[in-house]
Parts: C-alpha cells; structure tokens; sequence
C-alpha cells in the first residue's frame, strides 16, 4: 500500500460522520450480545444470566477490527486499530437472546445470539454483522 493510499484511508475514516461510527458501534455490540448469549445458554455456570456480556471482536464495513464490551445494560464500540477513533457507546434491552442496541436515545439495531457468535442487524449501517467472543 503506497503512502498515498494509507493517507487516502486515513482521510476517509477521519470524514466519517459520527452516525456512521454509532451505527457500527451498535451492530458491533449487538453481535457481541447475540454470541455472549450464546454461549451462556450453552453453559452451566451462568445460566439464566445476560449471554451478551462479555467482549466481542468482529469487523466493521471496512473490514476494521471492532472490538465490543457489552455490560449489563450498556455497550461500548472500539477500533483496536485505529485508536484515534475513539469509542462510540450506548445502551441495550435483551429478553432471553435477542437484543436492541440504543445510541442517542435511537435503536440502531437489533441482535441474537446463537453458539459463540452475535448476529447484529441495522438497517441505519446497510447490513448484517458477526461477532464472536
């Protein structure tokens, strides 16, 4: 990759709007919560508890490594590489292994969780993501 190109990368991720990066936060964490289910439905030490706990990794539309901490009630979106980006965060609601991710107030996207992994969809980021623990 030229210099060229990692400045024109470098560019495009700085431009992002802060929708954009929400979006991703939120798919991120829910996919994060969808595989936390997972794999507490599937154990015996935590049954009955929150399966989307935990930290998730994935990747985002630019196929950037995204990394999602989801608590109990909230869940926090970071780019391991790219830690000038910041975090994004927000909250979510679960019953059982679905979820809703909220960020401003908004839902931006919905999750379940199914084995290891977080299936996340949002229509506001244009797509389907996976995380797993």
């Amino acid at each position: 990759m030229t210099a060229k190109e990692k400045d024109m990368k470098v560019t495009k991720k700085r431009t992002r709007g802060i929708s954009a990066f929400a979006l991703l936060f939120v798919l991120a964490l829910m996919v994060s919560l969808v595989l936390a289910g997972c794999l507490e439905s599937g154990s015996d030490s935590n049954s009955g508890g929150n399966p989307f706990v935990g930290t998730w990794y994935g990747y985002d539309l630019d196929y950037d490594l995204i990394r999602v901490v989801i608590g109990e009630s909230t869940w926090t979106a970071s780019w391991p590489d790219y830690s000038y980006m910041g975090n994004e965060t927000g909250t979510y609601t679960h019953s059982g292994n679905r979820a809703t991710f909220y960020q401003y107030g908004y839902a931006i996207g919905t999750a379940t969780v199914s084995g290891n992994k977080i299936t996340a969809t949002s229509p506001e980021l244009g797509g389907t993501f996976i995380l797993t623990r």
